[in-house]
């Protein structure tokens, strides 16, 4: 899923124009993950120069906090965000949530497949083994008011 996030971010970029691409990595496997998306940018023809990096999402109100600060401290007054198409309403949830003042545009793509990943919960490595628990996860959440899931909104 990261991968095609990531081709979808790179030519949303080209054809925005955007003068900078803010990548998400999560948990402890932060780091790696960056590695390899700041060495696809670079094989896209991307400077690092134009590549911000949120070390260590737990979630997508922890994401949005930390993209809207990236965002704040670029001077931007939007964010275009990649999000797998059942993740999507979610993802906008919580960017409107913390980025209240910033414009938020969603584009999406459809992952090619689903895997278990290797996430600090057993629920969250099995939410993205197959379709339908995604699917489930990111439908059931989207009905969950975003205190309860201790998200905070930018200063």
């Amino acid at each position: 899923m990261a991968q095609e996030a990531m081709t979808t971010g790179l030519r949303v970029m080209k054809d925005t124009q955007a003068e900078v691409i803010i990548i998400s990595t999560a948990y402890h496997t932060w780091n790696d993950e960056a590695r390899l998306q700041v060495e696809r940018a670079k094989k896209d023809g991307i400077d690092i120069k134009h590549v911000r990096i949120i070390k260590g999402v737990r979630n997508s109100y922890n994401e949005a906090l930390e993209a809207s600060r990236k965002a704040r401290a670029l001077g931007a007054s939007r964010l275009i965000v990649i999000a797998e198409r059942w993740h999507a309403p979610r993802s906008l949830k919580a960017f409107r949530y913390a980025c209240s003042d910033l414009k938020i545009e969603v584009v999406t793509f459809k992952t090619p497949w689903f895997e278990t990943s290797y996430e600090p919960s057993m629920i969250k490595s099995l939410r993205s083994s197959t379709w339908l628990s995604w699917v489930a996860w990111n439908v059931l959440l989207g009905f969950v008011p975003p205190r309860l899931l201790g998200a905070k909104k930018a200063a």
